[in-house]
């Protein structure tokens, strides 16, 4: 947000980079503060790592579950990942049953504010699709004309995005990890403890 950078860069700050980071961005940044002379020595090996960066980006763009961020996040969090997984699940639950809460309500901030919640914690999931379609559910949330038919259905889509991560998430990570747990149990049934 050109509001946020602003007040990072009056702050003092030398430079800045919106959430969610992307490694083009990052790089592009990195780019402008490194002195011309190195960046001149290893141009070309930046470059096809950039290019090969990118094209990942591309076919990673209709995925449910960017795997190579899950796979940091299962490294990361080792045997706990399944628990982070189910975590994620939960909470998100509620924040769509939230979402509906505010829209009923008309309270179109609240539900802004959670829509950034998910968009946030569904990118560090690696739920790309589902972060996403929160932020533009969050986009249309700031468009003052947009009518409550339009926004209730970009509610509806977060919803089953978030139905389609949650089978993805299971079937590559819980069930993957716990062979002996039972296939059938939707994340429904996960956060029931059923």
């Amino acid at each position: 947000m050109e509001g946020d950078r602003k007040k990072c860069l009056d702050a003092g700050m030398n430079d800045y980079i919106s959430k969610p980071i992307r490694r083009k961005d990052l790089v592009k940044a990195i780019m402008r503060w490194i002195p011309q002379d190195k960046i001149k020595q290893s141009e070309s090996t930046l470059n096809s790592k950039t290019s090969s960066e990118e094209n990942k980006d591309l076919t990673s763009l209709g995925e449910l579950v960017d795997m190579r961020i899950a796979g940091k996040n299962r490294t990361i969090f080792k045997s706990n990942f399944s628990k982070i997984i189910i975590y994620f699940i939960e909470d998100t639950q509620r924040y769509i049953a939230e979402i509906e809460e505010s829209l009923s309500n008309n309270d179109l901030q609240t539900a802004k504010r959670i829509a950034h919640t998910i968009k946030s914690s569904a990118a560090q999931m690696g739920a790309l699709r589902l972060s996403e379609q929160a932020q533009n559910f969050e986009l249309k949330l700031k468009d003052s004309s947009i009518q409550m038919a339009e926004i209730k259905s970009e509610a509806f889509s977060i919803k089953n995005i978030f139905e389609e991560t949650c089978q993805e998430l299971q079937k590559n990570f819980i069930f993957a990890e716990n062979p002996n747990q039972n296939r059938s149990r939707s994340h429904k049934q996960i956060k029931k403890g059923n």
